[in-house]
């Protein structure tokens, strides 16, 4: 496999010089392979999700490394490589997702900023997300925290039971509602949308019509 992806070949022995991790790129990646399920997105995500390691890596002055980014430059490479591989456009998305996501758990989210991950993951994705993040942490050198992951579920969970809005479907206006407001179709309507959706984010009581139509003016 190292022979046939390239990209993959170049984590095969690719020390990582880090506290967190007791193997090598490729040797924490069979870790990761070995705790995830047998699906193939979540086996494509844990084989890539640290493929962007190798050209992202830098020392600093006490010889530690760093990967800093390496989940975007991962991702992007995800991309190519699937893409090269024929697989279908809806598999190299959700893959791509995964792999750049993975690090999600080290952000610290407030309200707004969770909803904005769950946005981007997808509530379709969040399970197979958790599962690779998991995975990625009984890969690393022992012991395993799993504090910050079980944090980051705890929030997503109890903003999905109150069910609150996350996306532009989600709004108690749509672009008709806004037509109607005298607001013509085109760029600005999506601006406007888009404004909505953000204050709605960091204010849910806001998202009714009426609300929603007062704050038009102010955009």
């Amino acid at each position: 496999l190292p022979y046939f992806l390239p990209e993959v070949a170049l984590m095969v022995g690719f020390e990582q010089n880090s506290p967190h991790h007791h193997k090598d790129v490729f040797g924490h990646t069979l870790l990761v392979l070995d705790n995830v399920s047998n699906q193939l997105i979540l086996r494509l995500a844990a084989l890539l999700h640290d493929i962007g390691k190798p050209p992202t890596y830098s020392e600093d002055e006490k010889g530690r490394g760093h990967f800093y980014n390496h989940h975007v430059i991962g991702a992007q490479i995800t991309q190519l490589v699937l893409s090269r591989l024929k697989y279908d456009a809806d598999t190299v998305r959700r893959v791509s997702i995964l792999v750049r996501e993975h690090m999600s758990r080290f952000y610290f989210l407030r309200d707004k900023s969770t909803k904005r991950f769950i946005n981007r993951v997808g509530v379709d994705n969040l399970d197979s997300l958790f599962e690779l993040q998991e995975a990625d942490i009984k890969g690393s050198k022992p012991p395993c925290d799993f504090g910050r992951l079980a944090a980051l579920k705890n929030e997503v969970t109890k903003i999905l039971i109150e069910k609150q809005p996350l996306t532009l479907k989600d709004l108690a206006v749509n672009g008709h509602d806004l037509r109607q407001a005298g607001v013509e179709p085109g760029e600005r309507m999506g601006l406007i949308l888009n404004a909505l959706l953000e204050k709605v984010l960091e204010t849910p009581e806001l998202n009714t019509k009426e609300e929603l139509l007062k704050l038009i003016k102010y955009i």
